[in-house]
């Protein structure tokens, strides 16, 4: 299984909710095949993150949200592809710019080729993406003096298959 229920928030919005629920064998199968972590519900929003370390350095993520259509009142899937490397020397961070996809139908089968056309992407895309950047903070140093990293640093991230 792909979860760390460590990871896990809680997700109050019962629509959402429910399709999360119905999609879960897909985005699950997704996942074991893809040796991906997951981290779902971050903060109480309608988004799984699945977590990977990038083959060409750094970390990447792909965040699936499904929220309501205002204009339909039907379900629709969002996926937010990220690519990013830190330079722990210079406190830096590089960003990648990829595309999203958006308003992809919750069903199973469409939104599994999304997600695989969006994690092909980013295995695919170049260290040319990295164009935005920001200020990281030091790590805190362990009880070594070594930097101390968390579950979701590129160290501690599968590497997809």
């Amino acid at each position: 299984m792909p979860f760390d229920e460590r990871l896990d928030g809680v997700l109050e919005d019962p629509l959402a909710l429910a399709e999360f629920q119905r999609l879960t064998p897909e985005l699950t199968d997704f996942a074991d095949s893809h040796a991906l972590l997951v981290e779902r519900y971050k903060r109480g929003f309608a988004m799984w993150t699945f977590l990977f370390r990038h083959p060409k350095g750094g970390a990447a993520s792909l965040q699936l949200s499904i929220s309501v259509s205002k204009e339909t009142r039907e379900p629709l899937a969002c996926i937010f592809p990220h690519w990013w490397q830190d330079d722990e020397a210079e406190s830096r961070r590089k960003l990648g710019e990829l595309a999203v996809l958006r308003d992809v139908a919750p069903d199973a089968s469409i939104l599994r080729s999304a997600l695989e056309r969006a994690l092909s992407d980013v295995l695919h895309a170049t260290p040319a993406v990295l164009t935005r950047q920001s200020t990281i903070a030091a790590r805190p140093a362990g009880a070594e003096g070594n930097p101390q990293y968390s579950t979701l640093d590129e160290a501690n991230l599968p590497l997809p298959r």
